[in-house]
């Protein structure tokens, strides 16, 4: 069996960058021959998106917004597509940094907040000890380059 996998896509209902509904996503990957999909819509602790891409001021409602994209899709699909949770973040508003998570949970995500706490280096560390993938989602994006929160470069870290 082949297998054909989108990782990094957004939805026009969470992230404001997504300019495609749920059912033209799972139309347009079906038709191209995709047999999964990670949704990773954005989840920011920083606020620089407008009100209805954050989801309100309360992490938990954020969490809700968030999923509710996710969930969204998953009907949308159904059986034509393998819908998988992941993530897109960025911790800090003042850089280009944004990083991908995958195996995301609800429930990993409804403790994430505590990981907003830190800089973009200690974030990718406590992700990856929640049992996280971390990856940049960008690295040459507006002179963006590869850098600390990329996994090579976290498996190197020494883990205490």
């Amino acid at each position: 069996m082949q297998f054909k996998t989108e990782l990094h896509c957004h939805s026009s209902v969470v992230s404001y960058c997504g300019h495609i509904k749920p059912e033209e996503i799972v139309e347009r990957y079906v038709a191209h021959g995709y047999t999964s999909l990670v949704l990773t819509e954005h989840i920011n602790s920083v606020t620089f998106w407008p009100k209805k891409y954050h989801g309100g001021e309360d992490w938990q409602e954020r969490v809700d917004f968030f999923l509710s994209g996710y969930q969204e899709l998953c009907r949308a699909a159904e059986d034509k597509l393998n819908i998988l949770l992941g993530a897109e973040v960025r911790v800090d508003e003042h850089s280009s940094s944004d990083i991908l998570l995958y195996g995301v949970t609800e429930k990993i995500l409804r403790e994430l907040e505590i990981a907003f706490d830190d800089d973009n280096l200690g974030f990718c560390k406590r992700a990856r000890e929640m049992g996280l993938f971390v990856c940049q989602a960008h690295p040459f994006r507006n002179n963006s380059y590869p850098h600390y929160s990329s996994s090579s470069y976290l498996r190197k870290l020494p883990y205490q």
